[in-house]
């Protein structure tokens, strides 16, 4: 096999690294649950990258969240990951009405039980 010179192994190298820290972000952000894959598609007219974009925008929003927002934060806590925070938000925001993100946030901490469901009073009074 023959020995490559010193600035094509340089290059080579440069690239491994290159990949391997673009393939560790991508994946950081998909064990926190951001559904941002390495081959996102290659939709047409820019589909694809406004889909990153908003991706990353929500990864960067969520992150100042946790670094600024005190009752974001102990949710996130007590939720453990990223993944069920979202999760129990998902469930309770579809079965429940909440008139704030600070009575949402709340209920999550156990703090004040879930609003009546849409339309729970209308079946009580019959």
């Amino acid at each position: 096999m023959p020995r490559l010179g010193k600035g094509l192994q340089s290059g080579i190298h440069i690239i491994l690294k290159f990949t391997f820290i673009e393939n560790e972000g991508f994946n950081c952000l998909a064990r926190q649950g951001y559904n941002l894959k390495h081959n996102f598609g290659h939709g047409r007219q820019g589909l694809a990258n406004l889909l990153a974009t908003l991706n990353l925008f929500a990864f960067a929003l969520h992150s100042v969240l946790d670094c600024v927002a005190d009752l974001w934060r102990r949710c996130r806590d007590k939720a453990g990951t990223r993944r069920r925070f979202f999760d129990k938000l998902g469930v309770l925001s579809e079965m429940f009405w909440f008139p704030s993100w600070t009575a949402l946030f709340e209920t999550v901490l156990g703090k004040r039980p879930p609003p009546p469901a849409p339309g729970a009073a209308a079946c009580a009074s019959s």
